[in-house]
């Protein structure tokens, strides 16, 4: 084949990519190694203020600069401090990073959000360290793949935060500190998706998944309407209000109260608290269904494009009224009023 020929080889396969992608770079073996690294037994849980998740926070950081995120500040890190149930003022910190859109015209953006703090250890069982394989080093997973794959988009119309949460098993501590401390105006955030335990399906069926609170805004209609040529689906059996309430999108919500603007935020999940190994120490690296997340990552990043180049706009259908108490029970936190 002479060069002519195989140029224009190549330029035949660039031009039938779909979804406006060059090649998505995001692949099975380095989903599966965040996966394992967040996981491993010297993390130690990757408790909130411990020396550990400071660790990760800085891999995170590192991860972010290394695939081309923009710093609002010096750093990539977003600093604050809470006391917690001891009295023991706790020093924590997210990593936030921004993916600027193609168009500098174009000053919306969407946050993608995941947790990467988890329960520490119980020294009181045998197998003592919490290593929140699903909880949540697969939503860490899925965002810092999708960072690559929305990198490959040749036009892109929207800008993207990023962000890694602490504090989550705390009570949403960082998300909350972030969504009343946003780097941009709020009013300019067109939505948050968030993602948490999306690495296992004994819950759903595999290319299956739900988001939280999917009946408060017209985010459903949207996914339905770009997944009808996906193999993808979204569950609509139940609409997960209760996680709403309880997972790092609501902080977006909550934080909007006082505010002329609320943001739609919706948390994306394959997983229950009522499915196996939740808040459990066999919460491993290996029950992880890593073809099914990888794939998992693909679909989210042409269904974000999709939301950004349609510049399809969320809205809110319904009030949210809610009214309820959080009862401590060491690591874990209850529901108990709701209206």
């Amino acid at each position: 084949m002479n060069n002519s020929k195989f140029y224009l080889s190549i330029l035949i396969i660039f031009l039938l990519l779909p979804n406006n992608l060059l090649i998505a770079q995001v692949n099975l073996k380095e989903i599966k190694s965040i996966v394992y690294f967040l996981s491993d037994d010297d993390k130690l849980g990757r408790k909130n203020g411990s020396p550990q998740s400071y660790e990760i926070s800085v891999w995170i950081k590192e991860y972010f600069e290394r695939n081309g995120l923009e710093s609002f500040n010096d750093d990539y890190f977003h600093n604050y401090y809470y006391v917690n149930k001891d009295s023991i003022t706790i020093k924590e910190r997210n990593v936030v990073g921004l993916l600027k859109g193609s168009d500098i015209n174009d000053q919306k953006y969407i946050i993608i959000s995941a947790h990467f703090d988890h329960l520490g250890t119980n020294n009181n069982v045998e197998d003592s360290i919490y290593n929140g394989a699903n909880d949540n080093a697969t939503g860490v997973a899925v965002i810092l793949g999708l960072i690559k794959e929305l990198k490959q988009i040749k036009y892109r119309p929207y800008n993207l935060i990023f962000v890694a949460f602490s504090g989550e098993e705390e009570g949403l501590k960082g998300s909350a500190r972030f969504a009343e401390n946003l780097p941009v105006p709020g009013e300019k955030v067109k939505l948050n998706l968030n993602f948490d335990m999306l690495g296992r399906t004994d819950s759903i069926d595999t290319k299956t998944y739900f988001i939280t609170g999917s009946d408060y805004t017209n985010l459903k209609e949207i996914i339905l309407d770009f997944s009808k040529s996906e193999t993808w689906k979204l569950d609509t059996s139940s609409n997960r209000n209760l996680l709403f309430l309880l997972s790092d999108n609501f902080s977006f919500i909550e934080s909007s109260e006082n505010n002329n603007f609320i943001i739609p935020a919706h948390t994306f999940s394959t997983d229950t608290p009522n499915a196996p190994n939740y808040h459990s120490t066999k919460d491993e690296a290996d029950m992880i269904d890593y073809k099914n997340l990888l794939s998992l990552t693909r679909y989210i990043g042409r269904l974000i494009d999709y939301i950004g180049q349609n510049r399809a706009e969320i809205k809110w259908l319904k009030e949210i009224q809610y009214e309820f108490e959080i009862e401590e029970e060491g690591m874990h936190f209850q529901l108990i009023k709701k209206k």
